[in-house]
Order: structure tokens, then C-alpha cells, then sequence
């Protein structure tokens, strides 16, 4: 069974050499050389990681436009779920559907930020990836939409013709 090689102590080490500016580079404190190499302490409790991603979530709702109106397709379409009785297979698709357009918004605000963090001249392998993540929203949006056809058509013309 091949195994990575676990991190050396002088990998370690040298890795603290490098670093002039940060107490904990590359993620490892003083205390990880203290425990040993293949140890390495939980930075943030269970609370203070829910905490971050809390601040994630808000940031995206605050400063997305886009993520704002796909929540609210995707609120829309559990109201409208609710209100013509899905079937539970149903629900997964709807649910699922709108959590995955919604994931993929913030994963592509994430990617938008870290480019920009990097560069913010135009470079066309930056445009290309932002163009890539956006194209994947798009793509998943336009999944969602044709699923949403596809569940409630039949049960919006059951309901149009009184049979609901």
C-alpha cells in the first residue's frame, strides 16, 4: 500500500525559515514542531468554523445581485412546491436543483475574489477561469429551469383545469 510520505521536521522547519512575516506559515504553528510533524493542532473551533461560514453566506447575500435573485427563484419555487403538493422525489429534485445553483454562485464569487486578490490587471487565464465559473451558474441555472418545467408543468395544468 503506497502512502505519501509524511512531513519531516526539517520541512517544517525550513518552512518557518522562509517565513519571515507570518507566526504560522503554511497553516503550522510552533506548536505543531512541539507535537510532532504528523500533528497538527484544529485551528478554530466547531462554532468559530459555522461563524465563518455564516460570514460567507452573508457576504454573498449582501454584495451578489445574482445570488439574491436565485435565492428568491429558489424560495419561489418551494412556495409554489408547498402550495401544488410535490412528491417527495419532487422535493429533491426542487431542493437539490436550487442548492446547487446557489452553492455554485458562491463558489463562483469565491473564485472572482481570489483572482482578484491576485491580479487585477486583465490576464486572459483569469478571464478565462471567471468565465468558466460563470458559465457553470449559467449551465446549472438552466438545469434547474428545465427541471422546474418538467415538475410543475403537469401539476400547474391539473390545478389550471380544477383536478387539484
Amino acid at each position: 500500500m503506497n502512502q505519501a510520505p509524511a512531513f519531516k521536521r526539517e520541512t517544517i522547519e525550513a518552512s518557518l525559515s522562509l517565513c519571515h512575516d507570518s507566526a504560522e506559515p503554511a497553516g503550522l504553528g510552533a506548536s505543531a514542531l512541539r507535537q510532532g510533524a504528523d500533528e497538527v493542532p484544529p485551528r478554530h473551533s466547531v462554532a468559530r468554523s459555522f461563524r465563518f461560514a455564516l460570514d460567507g453566506f452573508a457576504y454573498v447575500l449582501v454584495t451578489q445581485r445574482n445570488f439574491r435573485i436565485q435565492l428568491a427563484v429558489g424560495a419561489a419555487a418551494v412556495v409554489l412546491g408547498a402550495c401544488l403538493r410535490l412528491a417527495p422525489w419532487e422535493w429533491v429534485a426542487i431542493v437539490g436543483c436550487a442548492t446547487l445553483v446557489l452553492v455554485l454562485e458562491m463558489l463562483n464569487t469565491a473564485l472572482e475574489s481570489a483572482i482578484d486578490l491576485v491580479t487585477r490587471d486583465y490576464h486572459p487565464l483569469a478571464k478565462i477561469a471567471k468565465d468558466v465559473a460563470a458559465g457553470a451558474v449559467l449551465l446549472a441555472s438552466a438545469g434547474a429551469g428545465f427541471v422546474g418545467v418538467i415538475i410543475f408543468c403537469p401539476h400547474l395544468f391539473q390545478w389550471w383545469n380544477g383536478k387539484l
